[in-house]
């Protein structure tokens, strides 16, 4: 959900912001509506800090991309999504059955 709301906030060609601003923008509207699920004491996104549960948001001015990564309990990687309008690319873990 992250995802089509920063391709579709720079998809706007009247739209002239940096991906910081997007970030930290989208970052507060949706720590409105999506709750942290592993520890409810932190937000769901977080824009540059890591903490238990969040999706940490890392945008970069220079190369206008903005990184999406989510970890599990034990702080390993399980996904990875790096969007440089107008496309992205998404690394997810593999699940054991």
């Amino acid at each position: 959900m992250m995802t089509s709301k920063i391709l579709g906030e720079f998809s706007d060609t009247k739209s002239t912001k940096k991906p910081t601003e997007v970030a930290k923008a989208l970052t507060d509207e949706m720590n409105k509506i999506v709750k942290n699920p592993i520890n409810k004491k932190n937000p769901a996104y977080s824009v540059n800090a890591e903490c238990e549960g969040c999706i940490v948001v890392l945008p970069d001015d220079k190369v206008k991309s903005i990184i999406l990564t989510a970890k599990d309990k034990e702080g390993k990687l399980i996904t990875r999504t790096v969007i440089q309008p107008p496309s992205f690319v998404t690394y997810n873990k593999e699940l054991e059955k």
